[in-house]
């Protein structure tokens, strides 16, 4: 076994430890005194289960990798932080920041496999070199870190630092950085605070009215 299907396996088991650990914090948040997060030791029982314990001849990892493949990087290293610490993840970007990365990333990501988009400039096909993704995403690491968005930029690298060491099974750096689930997430989460913000708006604004 070779470190990209190594990496590949351990990532479906974060995947189920982060759910655990998801579903749990929500049992929390509805009934604080019933509600527990796992402990870390939980989490990793959870995770060596998915990866190592063998069922009708394979393992529930590998079932899951052919169901749906390997996230990227970023996405495992996120979920692993979830499922291990909640409380060391990055604070979350605001609604626009978030949109706009959903919409570049889908646009390159899924452009040209599902609406047959044909670009002039083939932004993905650009990550199978390393010196085009790195100085595509200089200016974002830049601008990350003057906002003191460290823990974006720490896991934006740490997801290129496992690219560059085999441990990606593709052999594109876009892949180890994004992936569709990531750009569903960041636009369900950016419509989601969108519309909480419009929805706080309309609550001062009719506050204020009914205060005059």
């Amino acid at each position: 076994m070779n470190r990209a299907d190594a990496f590949g396996l351990l990532s479906q088991g974060v995947i189920v430890a982060a759910a655990v650990r998801t579903a749990t914090l929500v049992a929390r948040r509805n009934a604080p005194r019933e509600g527990r997060a796992p402990r870390a030791w939980v989490v990793a029982l959870v995770v060596a289960a998915v990866v190592a314990v063998p069922v009708a001849g394979t393992t529930a990892a590998r079932e899951l990798r052919a169901l749906w493949g390997d996230p990227s990087a970023t996405t495992a290293l996120l979920l692993a932080m979830l499922a291990a610490c909640p409380s060391v993840l990055p604070a979350l970007p605001c609604a626009r920041s978030l949109l706009a990365f959903a919409l570049l990333a889908g646009a390159m990501l899924l452009g040209p496999t599902f609406l047959g988009w044909q670009p002039t400039l083939d932004v993905h096909g650009a990550g199978f070199a390393t010196w085009p993704v790195l100085l595509a995403i200089a200016p974002w690491f830049a601008l990350a870190w003057h906002r003191r968005a460290d823990g974006w930029v720490a896991v934006a690298g740490a997801a290129l630092i496992l690219w560059g060491t085999g441990c990606v099974q593709s052999d594109n750096a876009w892949d180890a950085l994004v992936d569709p689930g990531l750009v569903a997430w960041a636009a369900a989460m950016g419509a989601a605070r969108m519309a909480g913000d419009a929805a706080r708006r309309r609550a001062a604004i009719r506050s204020l009215r009914a205060a005059a």
